[in-house]
């Protein structure tokens, strides 16, 4: 079953229709803001300003993640989403890969609100949940998954890495990374992929049952009884 398992990930084809379209908007993003070339530009369209998120301004909890400092923020950031990106869609699909990058964008710039004053642009804090996600899916699949701890092994290299690097310098907003990390890991254990391993007849099947489904379906059971046990409001007399 290992086996088998490993073999159908390693020909699935990758897929990059969500991965191409995030590339696209950074890079138009990018030239966009450097051929108008107003003053405070970043500002302007998007970055993260904790005093203008507090007036109002919700959408710059995501529109950081579309926008970079200069072009080699955008080339490494780019080089990160195009490396992870195809495989992340492979393994969940695009929509969910949508939903982890979207969800880990918001968490990076929100706890970097919470805990960070300066302003913040880039994408790499919703890198970093797509950094969780696959960490998730390689601990909840180590028993089907012939190279679970290896990877497990190299995600984390990795983030004790980024976050030393992000220590020793002022300019990395190490919260926002952690909040990207934490939001990506948590949004891909809640909707999948969780695949299992059943048995249907002479054949073991995989089939996904995502935390979010059963979520779900629990409370669909649990409404009629609440709306029972409710007390009437109708005033006797």
């Amino acid at each position: 079953m290992h086996s088998q398992y490993s073999r159908l990930s390693q020909e699935t084809p990758p897929v990059r229709l969500w991965t191409n379209v995030i590339l696209a908007a950074n890079v138009i993003a990018f030239m966009a803001h450097i051929v108008i070339g107003t003053e405070n530009r970043l500002i302007l369209w998007g970055a993260k300003v904790n005093n203008l998120i507090a007036k109002g301004q919700i959408w710059r909890l995501l529109t950081p993640a579309f926008l970079h400092v200069n072009l080699i923020h955008l080339l490494l950031n780019c080089y990160s989403v195009h490396s992870l990106g195809p495989h992340l869609e492979s393994l969940g699909g695009s929509k969910r890969f949508l939903v982890v990058f979207a969800v880990a964008a918001v968490t990076t710039s929100c706890l970097s609100f919470l805990m960070c004053k300066s302003p913040a642009v880039g994408a790499s804090g919703a890198i970093c949940g797509l950094i969780g996600a696959l960490a998730v899916y390689s601990f909840r699949h180590r028993k089907l998954l012939n190279k679970a701890q290896e990877n497990l092994g190299r995600i984390s290299r990795t983030v004790a890495f980024n976050m030393v690097l992000g220590l020793m310098s002022h300019e990395v907003d190490n919260w926002g990374h952690l909040g990207g990390f934490v939001g990506g890991a948590f949004v891909s254990w809640l909707i999948g992929p969780a695949l299992r391993a059943v048995c249907k007849g002479t054949k073991v099947v995989l089939e996904d049952h995502p935390p979010a489904i059963q979520l779900w379906r629990c409370w669909l059971r649990w409404l009629p009884r609440l709306s029972l046990r409710r007390p009437s409001n109708n005033n006797q007399y």
